[in-house]
């Protein structure tokens, strides 16, 4: 059976959403949300390009476009939608961006909240799923 998220990317700051993604399996914490963890947690939200561009994301929509590259690897699997909504999903991903930080919360399907915190403690979230062997 496949388990189906949706993960969003919004500015806090601009009340805009950039990304609504549909994952159609490997939707639960300890595999998508784990990838999309270890993904965050190696960028740096930044206003503006300077020197030092590696790793980085210069705000939410770009920040939503390399979400985008990271989990698009091919046909199929991942989809992209042009408004929120539910879309059969058990996990919901809200990634949110306000100034240089990133915020996730993770919801169940009935819109509770299962996590809402920073990306460093999203990825210890996560990871309590793997090492249980089940999802959180």
């Amino acid at each position: 059976m496949s388990v189906k998220s949706i993960t969003t990317v919004s500015d806090e700051r601009l009340k805009k959403l950039h990304l609504v993604m549909f994952r159609q399996y490997d939707g639960e914490p300890c595999k998508h949300g784990l990838e999309l963890a270890e993904f965050l947690s190696t960028l740096k939200i930044v206003e503006g390009l300077g020197i030092d561009n590696y790793r980085v994301a210069n705000g939410a929509a770009d920040l939503a476009a390399q979400v985008v590259v990271r989990f698009k690897k091919g046909p199929g699997q991942v989809y992209l939608y042009t408004s929120l909504g539910y879309y059969d999903q058990s996990y919901s991903y809200n990634v949110s961006v306000l100034g240089s930080s990133i915020r996730v919360t993770v919801s169940w399907y009935d819109g509770s909240i299962l996590f809402k915190g920073p990306v460093d403690k999203f990825h210890k979230f996560c990871k309590l799923g793997v090492d249980n062997d089940s999802t959180v």
